[in-house]
């Protein structure tokens, strides 16, 4: 009767497990809802001068935006000054023209708010359906929808996917890898083998993507920087393994199945426990958005690598800690001496 029960009620916990899993990995996209996505303001307005003074209109359409913003609660606009700020940070760059007054007197003006397409494709396509609907009412003022770091229109939606099939093919060989390389007794090797299985995720996933992608050319760059995503996954897999068992797996899998939204969306877009718990300590966005850093922000590193590497050096203590666990007769198999047990049986019992 045992095994009968068995027989029916395993299939429907696997399929819980699933259905659970799935949920935890995509679940948050179907609750994300923009807030505070951080927006540049630039103000090249000069104005003109009238009899009653100087006047500057650019400034008005901007405290107006900025409280449309703010009563939305998806957009927060910070004012910068041309020139001397990183639009790489932003989601998006408002500029008001220099002759912004001068066209005000036609009542007719334009302002330019182009949005990051590179930062994030999938934030992006929202931000731009966002800027359709701003009303500026009768004021006159049309918002002028462009973009920059243009993704090329034949990767499609591919570039919504690429970092998350690169989180995938980076993560889960990483894990196996450093579940193998665990299972060695020489302690000083399994940090190498853990390397070995960096480069080798590092030089395959690139050279993948470029494979089955428009993406012709291949980024060494990129290859390189998973490469070291790989290795610290890899430790932390070793070290969480070495220091509780088997059972430690729970920890580098968690950090997969919890931190795909992460890579797939901005903070911004993530529901509460997701941005504000899971994100602080979850490698996964730092992977994906290093990725995207290096791929449609063409830069040659990410500074996202800070958080990757944070969470190697978590698996190094642990491998450390669990090196100073080890019982006399592990000591014995990593050295290559026998322990005292072994010493201490006569040798007529063999």
């Amino acid at each position: 009767m045992k095994k009968a029960h068995r027989a029916w009620l395993m299939p429907l916990i696997i399929a819980a497990l699933f259905i659970s899993m799935f949920a935890l990995m995509f679940g948050p996209m179907m609750n994300m809802k923009p807030h505070d996505l951080p927006v540049a303001a630039v103000m090249n307005d000069q104005g003109v001068d009238t009899p009653k003074g100087h006047q500057v209109a650019g400034e008005k359409v901007l405290d107006t935006m900025d409280e449309k913003f703010s009563e939305s609660g998806a957009l927060k606009m910070e004012k910068v000054e041309d020139g001397e700020f990183n639009a790489n940070d932003y989601f998006a760059v408002i500029t008001i023209p220099e002759d912004f007054t001068k066209q005000m007197s036609s009542h007719h003006a334009t302002v330019d708010f182009k949005v990051n397409q590179g930062k994030n494709p999938m934030a992006a396509m929202q931000l731009q359906q966002m800027v359709t609907k701003i009303d500026m009412g009768d004021s006159g003022v049309v918002l002028k929808p462009d973009t920059y770091n243009s993704i090329d229109p034949k990767l499609g939606f591919a570039a919504n996917m690429i970092p998350t099939v690169l989180i995938m093919m980076t993560m889960v060989p990483s894990i196996v890898g450093g579940n193998l390389a665990s299972s060695s007794t020489r302690r000083w090797l399994q940090p190498l083998l853990a390397a070995l299985v960096a480069i080798f995720v590092g030089l395959a996933a690139s050279a993948m993507i470029t494979w089955v992608t428009p993406l012709t050319d291949w980024n060494a760059h990129l290859a390189l920087y998973l490469a070291v995503g790989s290795f610290c996954m890899g430790m932390l897999t070793i070290g969480a393994i070495n220091l509780l068992g088997r059972s430690g797996l729970i920890l580098p899998v968690a950090c997969v199945i919890l931190g795909m939204s992460t890579g797939m969306l901005p903070r911004e877009f993530l529901p509460g426990f997701w941005s504000d718990f899971v994100w602080l300590w979850n490698p996964v966005h730092n992977l994906a958005n290093g990725v995207r850093n290096i791929l449609f922000l063409h830069q040659t590193w990410s500074g996202e690598a800070i958080g990757l590497l944070t969470i190697g050096g978590v698996g190094v203590i642990l491998w450390a800690l669990s090196a100073l666990r080890r019982t006399p007769a592990s000591m014995s198999k990593d050295d290559g001496t026998p322990s005292e047990d072994a010493a201490a049986t006569p040798v007529a019992a063999q």
